[in-house]
């Protein structure tokens, strides 16, 4: 299954278990840039390497708001916080999918980032 289909999927069951439209435009942001990086991504392909590499790329991020609705792009790094969202929902994501689709989640040995 491609990686942009498994986060509409997921976005569909936050919807039918009645989370707030601000969390499903959050989750639709961070998960969609996700699925954007590895747009010819398969879930069952995707390593903690590469949840790693993803995630040292947002670190390294020159830009702020890149593609992002409510600003535009900006020089800077993402804030430590920012991040820390990113990885939150990556691990919910790879956890559901474990769950609906009976793959290894690729985050479950990678931390979350200490608060600030």
């Amino acid at each position: 299954m491609k990686i942009q289909q498994a986060v509409d999927e997921f976005l569909l069951g936050k919807r039918a278990d009645g989370r707030a439209a601000q969390t499903i435009k959050w989750y639709t942001s961070v998960l969609g840039m996700f699925a954007r990086a590895h747009v010819e991504g398969e879930i069952e392909q995707i390593s903690a390497r590469d949840m790693r590499q993803y995630i040292v790329m947002l670190r390294d991020r020159a830009d702020r708001y890149v593609d992002a609705p409510q600003r535009p792009t900006q020089a800077g790094k993402l804030a430590r916080e920012t991040i820390r969202g990113h990885v939150t929902a990556l691990h919910s994501f790879w956890a559901w999918c474990g769950r609906e689709y009976s793959i290894t989640n690729p985050m479950s040995n990678i931390g979350r980032p200490p608060r600030s």
